[in-house]
């Protein structure tokens, strides 16, 4: 992620990034980062880290 602090919740434990538009979600085994395609669908960038 850009370390931008323009985000915005889309759902629960779902956020979206204005400035790199990456949308990711926080779950117990950790961050998973998913890119916005053209039609609107999410695909999985990575598992990111463990919180």
């Amino acid at each position: 992620m850009c370390a931008s602090r323009a985000l915005g919740r889309v759902g629960v434990e779902q956020y979206y990034c204005w400035e790199c538009c990456i949308e990711f979600s926080l779950g117990t085994k950790g961050v998973t980062l998913f890119e916005v395609q053209s039609d609107g669908s999410l695909a999985s960038i990575s598992q990111v880290a463990e919180i």
